[in-house]
């Protein structure tokens, strides 16, 4: 018998019992369903958010890539560095868009939280990334009045330029 708590049971028959009393098959189909998802309790905590080829059977498909989005880009709009970091190291994309194609340096611009875009660009987010509209961060900078950001995205934009000239 299997139990996953909060998730279900399973109960496996095989004749061929191990020096255990234990049905060889079932052992197996256990080491191979641990083995392929995230069953165990503490699978999470030895594999660290999101960097597991382990699919957590509770999650629907993309759950935990739009969850990250939504958490980087709500972040990032709100000037909270601390968030913005932990979520970059644990494996979360600085340039990861939402459905609309807006990043969290469009909103970290929109919104004048300069700390946070000078860390999104250093941690490698494209300085122009265009949403479904068009509108880059740059534009949402200077739509509403922060001069400081857009000149740093601008800057940053030219040195890419010349880096790949």
């Amino acid at each position: 018998m299997l139990v996953i708590p909060g998730l279900m049971g399973i109960c496996v028959w095989s004749p061929r019992l191990d020096e255990h009393g234990n049905s060889v098959r079932g052992i197996e189909f256990c080491r191979k369903l641990a083995a392929a998802y995230q069953v165990h309790v503490f699978d999470s905590l030895v594999t660290g958010r999101g960097r597991t080829a382990k699919r957590d059977p509770r999650r629907k498909k993309n759950q935990t890539r739009t969850e990250a989005v939504v958490a980087l880009t709500w972040a990032a709009s709100q000037g909270d560095l601390d968030e913005v970091r932990a979520l970059i190291a644990s494996g979360v994309e600085p340039g990861t868009a939402d459905y609309d194609g807006r990043t969290p340096l469009h909103l970290a611009a929109s919104e004048g939280q300069l700390e946070i875009v000078r860390y999104l660009l250093a941690a490698g987010a494209h300085p122009q990334p265009a949403d479904r509209w068009g509108g880059t961060p740059l534009a949402d900078a200077e739509t509403n009045g922060h001069t400081r950001i857009a000149e740093l995205l601008t800057k940053t934009a030219h040195k890419k330029k010349e880096v790949a000239v």
